[in-house]
């Protein structure tokens, strides 16, 4: 397994969706938590990623939903989002 790209809850069971390496996007499978014991870093590698990804998009909501001033809105909100861009070095994969 390369990478995860994704998870999903479905009876209370977590399953993540695994990127195998040397295969197509169609051969991506869902599997459960259990089935990652031997690849734990995978599974913290992805969680950071996507609690990243999570906050940038909570910040992103707060910065639309800001009342600003007609005559500045354009510019104070392009410095608002430029700051909320330049400050996540990492990217969600997928």
């Amino acid at each position: 397994m390369e990478k995860i790209l994704n998870k999903r809850k479905i009876r209370r069971v977590m399953k993540y969706l695994a990127y195998w390496k040397g295969f197509t996007a169609g051969n991506n499978i869902w599997e459960k938590e259990k089935n990652f014991e031997n690849t734990k870093e995978l599974v913290d590698k992805f969680e950071e990623k996507l609690s990243i990804e999570i906050k940038r998009q909570e910040r992103l909501k707060r910065v639309w939903k800001m009342k600003l001033n007609p005559d500045t809105e354009y510019f104070r909100r392009s410095e608002l989002l430029g700051s909320v861009y330049s400050n996540d070095s990492i990217w969600m994969e997928w």
